[in-house]
């Protein structure tokens, strides 16, 4: 599963997690394993696991991340932007 490339990550738009990603929360957070490609990424923010679990119901990036703190909310945006590149989460 491959990101998006070069284009911006559009927060207004839904998102979900990949279909072969597998998310399992862990006492530090969670570990998310793409079943295709073999990547592993250990996620070390609760807050980024709410959100993540957040997005397939939600209309938006930017309505999933206000499960998080306001004070973490640019933050998750950029988390978010990152699982995209990487093929993680996916545009709807």
């Amino acid at each position: 599963m491959t990101g998006t490339g070069g284009s911006a990550f559009d927060s207004q738009a839904s998102y979900r997690v990949g279909e072969q990603v597998v998310l399992r929360r862990e006492s530090f957070g969670a570990l998310a394993y793409d079943l295709h490609s073999k990547a592993l990424r250990v996620l070390r923010d609760p807050d980024l696991v709410s959100v993540l679990e957040q997005l397939d119901g939600a209309t938006s990036a930017s309505e999933a991340v206000t499960v998080a703190p306001v004070e973490k909310r640019k933050t998750m945006l950029a988390a978010l932007a990152r699982l995209e590149r990487e093929g993680m989460i996916r545009v709807v």
